[in-house]
Formats: C-alpha cells, sequence, structure tokens
C-alpha cells in the first residue's frame, strides 16, 4: 500500500537528485575543458561498441556461452572497455608530448604501447602472461 508509495517516492526523489548532481558534475568538468578535450569528449560518448562482437568476445574470453551472458553485463563491461581505451588513449597523448612529437599527426604504436606500458606501471590495467611465440624455429 501506502509504504511502497513512499518508497518508490522516495527512490524516484534519490533518482533525480543523483541525476541532477552528475549534470551539474559534467557541467562543471565541461566548462574547464578545451575545444579540443570537448571534441574529444563529444566523440567518446557518441563512440559504441557492437553489441554482438563484444558477446561473442566476452564470451571466448570468459568461457561463458554468449546467451548466458545478459545485456546489463555487456553494457558494463563495453564502458568498462571504452573508459580503458580513453585512458590508453590520453596516456598515449602525454607520451607523444613529451616526446615533442608533432602533435597534428595520428598517434604513432609506439605512442600507445607507452601509454600501455604506464598504465600497467600504475597499476591501471591487471598484468598478463606474455603471449607464446606464434612462430617457433
Amino acid at each position: 500500500g501506502s509504504d511502497e508509495e513512499g518508497g518508490a517516492g522516495s527512490d524516484a526523489d534519490q533518482d533525480a537528485k543523483y541525476e541532477a548532481s552528475q549534470k551539474e558534475r559534467e557541467k562543471m568538468y565541461l566548462s574547464s575543458c578545451t575545444e579540443e578535450e570537448w571534441q574529444r569528449y563529444g566523440a567518446l560518448r557518441a563512440s559504441k561498441l557492437d553489441n554482438q562482437t563484444a558477446k561473442q568476445l566476452i564470451a571466448q574470453v570468459s568461457d561463458l556461452p554468449a546467451a548466458s551472458l545478459s545485456k546489463q553485463l555487456v553494457f558494463t563491461i563495453t564502458g568498462v572497455a571504452k573508459m580503458l581505451v580513453g585512458e590508453l588513449v590520453d596516456e598515449a597523448r602525454i607520451a607523444r608530448h613529451e616526446w615533442n612529437d608533432d602533435a597534428a599527426r595520428p598517434l604513432q604504436p609506439r605512442h600507445v604501447q607507452e601509454g600501455y606500458r604506464r598504465m600497467l606501471r600504475a597499476g591501471k590495467v591487471p598484468e598478463c602472461a606474455r603471449p607464446r611465440p606464434r612462430f617457433r624455429r
């Protein structure tokens, strides 16, 4: 009865407060961005990983059947993947700047490798076993 309605109302109030605080935080963050950062942020927000491909990859890596993976799980993992790629690109851009490489040119593999190395050193990505060589003599 009325307890459930009151609970739902307070949940709605909490949701509204959370949304408002998130919008305020985003507004504050974006007001301090340069035009280039604003464009990159927009591109990141607009980018999307293909859900079916992501689901297949997650299933392959986790040894779980793809049919058992919920939409929420796939959504969460693809969101984390976007965050990881964004941070990797930021680290690569920092390396490019520190090395005085031309910022007008695209990031090079060595910049991305350095960004990944820095993220590993900072503990932002887990270490994994070295891959076995594909070809042996």
